[in-house]
């Protein structure tokens, strides 16, 4: 019924429209009804989906919402970085922009946004993901439009309102996603220490993904679990060569559906297909880009400058959640028999603050990079790199403080452990059984 009588309303209203079609405002309303036509028999099977639904509208009535759903503009002489504008002050044509992306995200129709769009990719010998103005308003707005499609379908427990500013910004403010950057062409550029090493891709097909491998959970925390056991199982390290071609066949960072989809290594030989991650900065932004479909606010942290230690770090605001660094889903280190459940790659804010506050000195900082997956090495070292490890110890004769134990677990300034505390803690003797119980080291499967 309520189709029938939708389009009962518009065969009335069409004919007085189109008289008065020669006005702006009459002609934005024709094409918006008629665009909410188009949608009707979808609408009538799920009585769940309002075709009066305005994102517009419903941003106006949450003012933290409306605080944080925030464009920056181009720069101009006298600003050059560029300046910022709220929703309340985007123009009408802005506004429809948001309003079809969140039709096509509700009825799931894919956004247009390109998985690594030509015209972003940087020229040769630069680097990043530099977006042309209106690319990058595309991306930006296909994005806030999934974020309230999903939110107003209900299909999260967690909720945009139940957000602070702080996490509704990691979503709906186009800082998360690039940067106006006058020094990068005058393009919004992807950075390295803020949006991470990822090119993001389609929101609704990124999302699709999410949901048809089953990696949405009922809880914040454990759809990042999930996922995080998505990058354990699937992610590969690159070789750090910085050739984005070869990896991803594309000269931009890492694109993130093709990471999702996995890709071939150009330069090897009948080379298997593979879901290559560019270290721990792409990682942070696979992360940022995947989890933002699903309204999971994700954070990049570098909590050590120095050159040797300059990581990518992960906070989860939701839960206030932290991966003591990008490359510890995949660390072999802790590909232990059984696996650990990836919810233990997480430590809570006391545990960060412990290993990453501004009290802990700079180089014990360093040393902990990591560490999460170092210490699941040491509860349960049946991982095949901690045996072959104490397997070339063996043979050696190495000392305990000389072995390739202690450089498996230790960080650049040779903490946070000390071998005597290991030894006594038994770490030598899990060891010792661990590798008996696979049948002795010259059982192992070789390296």
């Amino acid at each position: 019924m309520q189709c029938a009588w939708h389009r009962l309303r518009l065969a009335v209203a069409f004919v007085v429209l189109l008289i008065f079609s020669f006005i702006p405002a009459v002609r934005c309303l024709l094409q918006q009804w008629l665009f909410m036509s188009r949608f009707c028999q979808r609408g009538n099977r799920d009585p769940s989906i309002d075709l009066f639904f305005d994102p517009n509208d419903w941003i106006d009535k949450l003012p933290l919402l409306a605080g944080a759903v925030v464009w920056q503009d181009p720069g101009t002489p006298q600003n050059v970085a560029g300046s910022l504008r709220y929703h309340r002050d985007w123009t009408a044509a802005e506004r429809r922009d948001l309003y079809y992306a969140y039709w096509n995200a509700r009825m799931d129709v894919e956004t247009g946004v390109p998985e690594a769009p030509p015209e972003a990719a940087p020229p040769l010998g630069v680097e990043g993901t530099l977006y042309p103005r209106a690319l990058a308003w595309k991306v930006f707005v296909a994005h806030v439009g999934h974020a309230i499609a999903a939110d107003n379908a209900g299909w999260f427990a967690w909720r945009l309102g139940a957000m602070t500013a702080a996490q509704l910004a990691f979503l709906v403010d186009s800082r998360s996603l690039f940067h106006w950057d006058p020094i990068a062409g005058g393009t919004y550029a992807v950075r390295t220490f803020d949006q991470n090493m990822a090119t993001p891709g389609d929101p609704v097909r990124v999302f699709r993904f999410l949901r048809d491998h089953d990696l949405i959970a009922g809880n914040s925390r454990a759809t990042v679990a999930r996922v995080l056991g998505w990058c354990r199982s699937n992610l590969v390290h690159f070789n750090n060569s910085l050739d984005w071609q070869a990896y991803w066949q594309y000269g931009g960072y890492p694109p993130v559906e093709r990471v999702l989809a996995g890709t071939f290594y150009s330069h090897a030989t009948d080379p298997p297909q593979t879901h290559w991650t560019a270290g721990c900065h792409g990682t942070g932004g696979f992360l940022k880009a995947v989890l933002r479909t699903v309204n999971i606010p994700v954070e990049s942290l570098r909590p050590v400058v120095e050159r040797a230690c300059e990581h990518s770090l992960c906070r989860f605001p939701l839960d206030e959640l932290y991966l003591s660094h990008g490359d510890d889903p995949y660390s072999n280190l802790a590909y232990s028999d059984p696996l650990p459940d990836p919810d233990r790659l997480l430590v809570d804010a006391a545990t960060y603050g412990a290993w990453f506050g501004a009290a802990v000195a700079d180089n014990t900082r360093c040393d902990n990079v990591g560490r999460t997956v170092r210490d699941l090495a040491i509860a349960d070292p049946s991982s095949l790199r901690m045996m072959r490890a104490r397997c070339r110890d063996t043979a050696s004769g190495a000392a305990d403080d000389a072995s390739q134990v202690m450089l498996e677990l230790r960080g650049p300034h040779r903490g946070p452990y000390v071998s005597a505390d290991l030894r006594a803690a038994g770490l030598w003797t899990r060891l010792d059984e661990a590798i008996a119980a696979h049948g002795g080291c010259a059982a192992l499967p070789p390296e």
